[in-house]
């Protein structure tokens, strides 16, 4: 959540830590002052005609128009957050770009500023950085705009005939190579500036590309059709390949514009279109060949748009493309996975389209008996990951293979050595993929679920163990029943505790990679889960976590990225309690909890120094970076999971232990947001009525900070008369702010394996407490049933 006001920028220092001074000249020319956005143009210019392949071909060859160059005086540029200054310098306008001026090259000095509006993303930027603030030295700066951007410049000096300067155009060169990446055949402009600039440059795009004197560029966006409009990216640390560089981009800081801060998001990014039906035709040659026909049923949410993105699987070649009949122009650049298709006309919005895209290729790869998807949903065009449509899917596969889809089979017949079938989901869903392969079929009925079906890859799986009994490593017996009863045992662990899942039927097929991945009714696991089962009991909670995903993503999907923990870190914790039910063992999952612990505080500290400290679970999938690998699974599935677990025991009757209110707090959540996207904010609303208080304190700390506490922790116990005694504890915290508070449960043991728990609020660097106790303690434990995500050190009194 983010309630705090934009602050007001003061330049500190730069990326590199070096700090600045100077940054102000006197005199400059201030435009858009105060501005929270720069306006666009009202309409749009006419339609060139132009290709999208001749459209890259011309921003490819972005350069200084030698008839329009001026030099001018310091000005300054507001765009949100960011604050562009110049001092006098060169500035050329550059060629057009389909029929559009839309660049401009600067060359001299000037410093780019930026102080993020909010506290998580300040402290993600002082993380990076060193500070919380941003005061970039550049010497030169190229603007890519689809805003009001040129009208300012223009209104600086009077542009004429001038020759560019040299370290122009090699700005204007660098700055393409990044736009379009580091792989030239793709021809895979930044989507940001393509869907602009190929619109027609109206939407109040900006795009800056900084050089500076010492280091990599540095890049500012405005993204119009983003939720977090506002952007700064920095070139990856470990991008670093000599001449063959990748000139790759990362996000430091990200957030939305100044009048949004405190809107709750439905979504990353504004769709252009809305899909409602995707019907596909594919056929599977028995040499893996894969073609198919797809036509998606789409409305415009957009006025005018012509070019229309997609997501297509790179290894896919469009064969032809067709809106409403008629046949249109298309562009994909050779293994990309950006498809772009031009309508007739300009579209309304509102108004219905359908699109039908005829494509073939290597969606699949066979290695002996193992078939790879090379991707799960890429085999389909997509327009937004987060859609929801219809599906109608029909495959020809040769009948040597055993197949399953997401959807409910409805028809399936075999002529000849091809068999048909026909898949069609009853309620919208985001995701569609299938697996085929040589597999030994298990069906499981129980009345408690819908009937599950598992297939496992038996010929793999024999040579497999063969070649590990020469090592001496066995493998399990009957592993497709092993995976079978955890399956089904999961599915109705979860009904019980959540609620039934949406579909009638769940199907577990085994894959070659090491991943798992669930869609509507089906769960993709690993084969290496189908080798073995191991004692720790990680394998039940992978095949359970899997699972939980019918309720967790499937059943409640999450809203940004920045809500993808109630995705995966809920069905990380659903793992883990169905390990802990299914096993009947407390040791491995408090073991599995102390793993997590351990990683997440001992996060990047070296022997010789340490990395990049981890940002928090509110940054979602944005935990990763180059400087931050591995960040995700740790922040987001293991500290999001102990999120979960220390609400799970703030709701835990320390009396009776049982887990009733923790219980209704899921199903609720599960209720109240099934088939739906629900936000971290949805969540805090419902447990605050499930807890009984404001639960900001709780979420600002562990959702939306990095803090965790280390407790010092004290006791004694003095007799206080008829046999009974008073229990004094004291408890030093550190490691966290004075404000930083936990309810922490305190077991006390007595003779003969007796225990009594208490509850208590610990805040500020020393909390001390008495208990009235019936008998003398013989055992005092703080932060019982491992409650809190925290270091604990028991010290004398």
């Amino acid at each position: 959540m983010m309630r705090e006001r934009r602050g007001e920028w003061k330049g500190r220092r730069r990326l590199g830590g070096r700090l600045l001074s100077g940054l102000w000249v006197a005199g400059c020319v201030l435009l858009a002052a105060g501005a929270a956005r720069a306006a666009a143009p009202a309409a749009a210019p006419a339609d060139t005609g132009l290709t999208f392949a001749g459209f890259l071909d011309e921003f490819a060859a972005l350069a200084a128009d030698p008839g329009q160059g001026a030099r001018v005086p310091a000005f300054t540029l507001r765009r949100e957050a960011g604050v562009l200054r110049f001092d006098p310098g060169m500035l050329h306008l550059c060629a057009p770009v389909a029929g559009r001026v839309c660049a401009a090259l600067y060359t001299g000095r000037g410093v780019f500023g930026m102080r993020p509006p909010t506290r998580v993303e300040r402290e993600q930027l002082e993380r990076v950085s060193g500070s919380d603030s941003l005061a970039e030295e550049f010497t030169a700066a190229v603007l890519v705009f689809g805003d009001s951007t040129l009208a300012e410049l223009r209104a600086l000096a009077r542009f004429g005939p001038a020759a560019p300067e040299p370290a122009a155009k090699a700005a204007a060169a660098e700055c393409v190579r990044y736009l379009f990446g580091p792989e030239k055949k793709q021809r895979d402009l930044d989507p940001v500036v393509a869907k602009s600039l190929a619109e027609g440059g109206t939407d109040g795009m900006f795009y800056a590309h900084f050089v500076r004197a010492k280091g990599d560029p540095v890049f500012f966006e405005i993204d119009p059709r983003a939720s977090e409009e506002v952007r700064f990216l920095r070139r990856p640390e470990d991008d670093q390949q000599g001449f063959l560089q990748g000139r790759g981009r990362e996000v430091v800081s990200q957030f939305p514009r100044e009048g949004e801060l405190t809107a709750d998001p439905a979504a990353d990014a504004r769709a252009s279109l809305d899909a409602r039906r995707c019907v596909v035709d594919a056929r599977i040659e028995d040499d893996l060949d894969f073609t198919a026909t797809a036509t998606v049923e789409l409305v415009s949410l957009e006025e005018g748009q012509r070019w229309l993105p997609f997501l297509l699987c790179d290894e896919l070649e469009v064969d032809s493309a067709a809106v409403d009949g008629a046949a249109v122009s298309f562009f994909k650049g050779e293994k990309s996975p950006r498809l772009w298709v031009r309508t007739g006309r300009p579209l309304a919005r509102g108004q219905p389209l359908a699109l039908r895209l005829r494509y073939h290729g290597r969606l699949l790869e066979r290695d002996a008996d193992q078939i790879t998807l090379r991707s799960s949903i890429g085999w389909y065009p997509r327009h937004d990951g987060k859609d929801r449509a219809l599906f109608d899917l029909t495959f020809h596969v040769p009948s040597q293979f055993q197949f399953a889809s997401i959807g409910r089979r409805v028809e399936s017949a075999k002529q000849g050595n091809v068999v048909t079938s026909r898949w069609v989901t009853a309620r919208p869903v985001r995701n569609a993929s299938f697996n085929l392969g040589f597999f030994k079929e298990l069906e499981v009925r129980d009345a408690r679920i819908p009937p599950v079906l598992v297939q496992m890859s038996s010929v793999g799986h024999r040579e497999l163990a063969e070649e590990l009994g020469k090592e001496g490593i066995a493998s399990g017996g009957a592993m497709d029943r092993q995976v079978a009863a955890d399956v089904a045992n999961s599915l109705a662990f979860f009904s019980q505790l959540f609620g039934p899942p949406s579909d009638s039927s769940a199907i577990a097929t085994e894959i070659p990679g090491g991943h798992g991945e669930a869609f509507p009714g089906l769960v993709h696991l690993s084969w290496i889960t189908f080798q073995r089962t191991g004692s720790s009991g990680e394998d039940q909670l992978f095949r359970a976590h899997e699972v939980a995903h019918q309720w967790w993503a499937i059943g409640v999907d999450y809203k940004t990225y920045h809500d993808q923990w109630l995705s995966e870190a809920f069905a990380q914790y659903s793992g883990l309690w169905y390990m802990q039910a299914a096993l009947h063992d407390n040791r491995k999952f408090f073991a599995m909890l102390e793993d997590w612990r351990k990683k997440v505080l001992s996060n990047r500290r070296y022997l010789l120094g340490s990395g990049q400290e981890a940002g928090p679970v509110w940054l979602g999938r944005r935990t990763s970076m180059s400087s931050t690998r591995g960040d995700y699974d740790l922040i987001i599935y293991q500290k999001g999971a102990w999120v979960l677990h220390m609400l799970r025991n703030m709701l835990l009757d320390l009396e009776t232990m049982s887990d009733d209110r923790f219980t209704r707090l899921m199903r609720d959540f599960y209720a109240t947001y099934r088939e739906s996207a629900a936000s971290t904010a949805d969540l805090q609303f419902l447990a605050e009525k499930h807890v009984g208080q404001s639960l900001d304190w709780f979420f600002d700390q562990w959702v939306y900070g990095t803090d965790v506490p280390t407790y010092r922790f004290a006791w004694q116990a003095a007799p206080a008369g008829e046999g009974k005694f008073k229990l004094r504890c004291r408890v030093e915290q550190t490691g966290v702010p004075a404000t930083f508070r936990m309810y922490v449960p305190v077991a006390i043991g007595f003779a003969g394996d007796k225990v009594a728990r208490v509850r208590v609020l610990v805040q500020g660097p020393k909390t001390e407490f008495e208990v009235p106790v019936p008998m003398e303690p013989r055992k005092v434990v703080f932060n019982d049933l491992a409650s809190v995500l925290c270091e604990v050190q028991s010290v004398p009194w």
